[in-house]
């Protein structure tokens, strides 16, 4: 789902900036204050950027039987206001929350050994493997987290240890 600058408004046109009426303001929380970002408002993007990726998926299986691809989102919904607090402060809720990302393939016959990995990092090496014949080395599976405080400075935080202890106490 896109998010601001770029986002969908309720009928699920393109806009640039997240000033107007309908948009959730980058500090909204709702009215009980538990920082949980609008939730309908995300649901109404998922909607539209659903209805239009299927769409593309039709016509692109259509044009060709044996068509392989790959869709990946870049992070989670961050409906926990994430962006309002330092990566420090998430809960673990919001940190598995943060980096849970759609990841989905179609492969030839000849890729039925083709899995997703546990996070994207490897993901479109072992496509590219699959369906190009590449032979593209692993690389190591790390997460990091951008803090937001500390953006234009480049800052990382190698969260991976924590994030996976997360997952597995959620289910992952």
């Amino acid at each position: 789902v896109p998010h601001p600058p770029l986002e969908l408004d309720a009928g699920c046109e393109v806009i640039v900036e997240a000033d107007r009426a309908d948009m959730i303001p980058r500090d909204a929380t709702d009215d009980a204050g538990t920082g949980m970002i609008d939730r309908e408002r995300y649901r109404e993007q998922v909607q539209c950027v659903d209805e239009r990726a299927l769409a593309a998926i039709d016509r692109l299986v259509a044009a060709s039987d044996d068509v392989a691809m790959l869709v990946m989102s870049d992070h989670g919904p961050a409906s926990r206001a994430q962006a309002l607090s330092t990566v420090d402060d998430w809960t673990d809720d919001a940190l598995v929350e943060q980096f849970a990302v759609l990841s989905a393939a179609r492969v030839p016959e000849a890729c039925a050994s083709f899995e997703l990995g546990r996070t994207t990092v490897n993901t479109t090496r072992s496509f590219l493997d699959c369906v190009l014949g590449a032979d593209l080395p692993d690389l190591p599976d790390r997460s990091y987290a951008v803090p937001h405080e500390n953006v234009l400075e480049g800052a990382v935080l190698d969260v991976t240890e924590r994030l996976f202890a997360a997952d597995r106490e959620f289910g992952g």
